[in-house]
């Protein structure tokens, strides 16, 4: 299944990768090659630590090279609709707020982007200024939202 993706998020993920790969696991192999060479492993934490970080590391790399692989950069389109990379002003509960619509990999709330995949992203994707909903979410709770401008 193809990822669909910012062209910024597919840099970001690309630079990721060479940092794991030229940095970071070079690095965590040779610490797990020293701890090793102490002898007894049953009670050696810098050989376990060590281990656990590489197979972290090489899951990472392993689940962002398959992102990669898959990624299809999402293009814009001139209709005035609210595509995936678009920074958009909108009204949510009575307040102003600037965010960006990614893909759910490049996601991150404390930077204002949210995935076309989350409620609200679903919720105003191709979508235009003017456009207004409420959202009833599980626990009854709602938000009102209203599409102010498509900044780029």
């Amino acid at each position: 299944m193809a990822h669909v993706i910012t062209a910024d998020g597919l840099t970001q993920i690309k630079k990721r990768i060479k940092e794991l790969e030229q940095k970071i696991i070079p690095k965590i192999k040779e610490r797990f090659k020293r701890a090793k060479a102490e002898g007894d492993l049953r009670e050696n934490n810098p050989y376990h630590d060590a281990k656990q970080e590489l197979g972290e590391a090489l899951a990472e790399l392993a689940y962002l090279k398959d992102i990669a692989r898959q990624a299809k950069v999402a293009k814009s389109t001139a209709n005035g609709a609210i595509q995936i990379g678009n920074t958009v002003k909108v009204k949510i509960n009575d307040q102003i707020k600037e965010i960006q619509i990614t893909s759910p990999v490049e996601a991150n709330p404390l930077e204002n982007k949210i995935s076309y995949e989350s409620p609200i992203g679903k919720a105003i994707l191709n979508k235009k200024p003017g456009y207004k909903i409420t959202l009833r979410l599980e626990g009854g709770a709602q938000i009102k939202i209203e599409v102010i401008e498509i900044l780029k």
